[in-house]
């Protein structure tokens, strides 16, 4: 099931390594186990384990990536979980396939992922609650990261990210803490050009 040169495991390391490298922190798990999980479509991180479906084993869009970024993520809304964990698959990625981080989400492909549910921001996002929005969260969330993280610099959007993980973990955050966190990381002179990003991308009325 395994494409020529395609090391499942090995993709788990380098992801893991690459997650240490970038957050500046060590891997939360003793152990990471990579599982096979029979027919399903989807992979799911369950505590130390990665269950990987079989067609999904050989898939080079990042599904081992996603998953293992998983564990690195933060709160309990679906835009930092699944956002956030999209965005750092990218960042895996644009590691492993010397690419900029911009390549792998952009605009375009949030405007097709949440165009047809109405959604342009964040706000509009959680609004939604528990409706179906696909993968709206996924792009919408990755997208709105891999701005900051242009915007603000390396350091200190890792600095805001390890902060709201070593915190908060998978609890609840206020949007406003999640706001004040990155804002306070923030370099003085990007500071603006951060704001406008809330504003464009996110929303609401603690947005100013």
């Amino acid at each position: 099931i395994l494409q020529q040169n395609d090391n499942p495991m090995q993709r788990l390391e380098f992801a893991v390594r690459t997650l240490e490298e970038f957050l500046g922190l060590p891997f939360p798990r003793r152990t990471a186990v990579l599982q096979y999980a029979g027919k399903s479509d989807s992979a799911h991180n369950i505590d130390t384990s990665i269950l990987m479906p079989e067609d999904l084993y050989s898939t080079h869009g990042g599904p081992i990536e996603h998953e293992a970024a998983h564990w690195m993520d933060w709160g309990d809304q679906k835009w930092t979980k699944e956002g956030g964990a999209n965005f750092l698959q990218g960042v895996i990625l644009s590691r492993k396939q010397s690419l900029p981080l911009s390549s792998y989400v952009d605009s375009g492909s949030v405007e097709r992922a949440c165009e047809p549910f109405g959604i342009r921001t964040i706000k509009q996002l959680i609004d939604a609650g528990s409706k179906d929005t696909n993968f709206c969260p996924y792009t919408l969330g990755s997208y709105f990261f891999s701005l900051l993280f242009e915007s603000m610099g390396a350091d200190p959007f890792t600095g805001a990210w390890t902060e709201l993980i070593t915190t908060s973990g998978n609890n609840a955050i206020p949007e406003e803490v999640v706001y004040s966190t990155f804002l306070r990381h923030t370099p003085p002179g990007k500071v603006e050009n951060v704001k406008g990003i809330y504003r464009q991308w996110h929303g609401g009325d603690f947005v100013r």
